[in-house]
């Protein structure tokens, strides 16, 4: 612990000071008074009226050093260990969630299922939202507001295609932005935007391996990805090889 205002501190030498001077007014000579029955003023007395009347005055010298101790502005570095725990639904968006064997549709059937799972989870946990069809897009970064949530799962449109390895690299680049993982896969379809984007067109085709390490499955406790489609993928990279 440190103090910001140290010096301050000197002035913790006027409370031996206080002790001193109360002490020095207990033993003050006072006035004699005449009883002709010492026992009987003893009696009267109590035994117990000797140390109450002690407590104001140790109330005050406590409040005295408190009061110092305040002003010296104490402060410490404490290291908080805290878990933000992070979900990400990521949903199909692809023509064929337009179908309606699920009534009214399936992607109004994945929306309720999103909102209704939204709804009961505890407040503290963050939630993203991911739309994907033959690329993928971040609707919305992780985040406690309920409102903001349900409003993008409301305006979700239908596109073409299904690519759901990007739409599960997109929840890892929602998860981790300053990863880079944006960057190597093109799960955005962003291709020749940028210097560098390599884009994996079709499942199966070959790819150039990259320096990311794979992490042993579970070992992030902190996050999940849940996902929402009809089908399989039929474009973009693997979905296990995403994962």
């Amino acid at each position: 612990m440190t103090f910001l205002w140290s010096k301050l501190l000197w002035l913790l030498l006027c409370v031996p000071a206080l002790v001193a001077g109360y002490i020095a007014l207990l033993n003050r000579k006072t006035a004699a008074v005449r009883y002709t029955n010492v026992a009987l003023l003893r009696e009267a007395l109590g035994a117990s009226r000797s140390m109450p009347r002690h407590v104001p005055p140790l109330i005050y010298l406590v409040a005295v050093t408190a009061l110092i101790v305040a002003a010296a502005r104490p402060s410490a570095d404490v290291t908080s260990l805290t878990e933000q725990r992070t979900v990400i639904l990521v949903l199909n968006v692809s023509l064929s969630m337009g179908a309606n064997d699920v009534m009214p549709s399936r992607l109004a059937a994945a929306q309720a299922a999103a909102k209704g799972y939204i709804a009961r989870l505890p407040r503290d946990v963050r939630v993203g939202l991911i739309a994907f069809s033959g690329s993928a897009d971040i609707v919305q970064i992780p985040t406690r507001n309920r409102c903001y949530l349900v409003e993008a799962i409301d305006h979700l449109e239908l596109d073409s295609n299904t690519a759901i390895g990007s739409g599960i690299v997109a929840s890892l680049v929602a998860l981790f932005p300053r990863a880079g993982l944006d960057g190597p896969f093109d799960v955005f379809g962003m291709a020749g935007a940028q210097d560098g984007g390599q884009r994996v067109t079709r499942m199966g085709s070959s790819t150039t391996r990259l320096g990311f390490e794979s992490a042993v499955p579970g070992s992030y406790s902190s996050a999940a990805i849940i996902l929402l489609t009809d089908g399989k993928s039929i474009m973009g990279m693997a979905p296990a090889a995403a994962a």
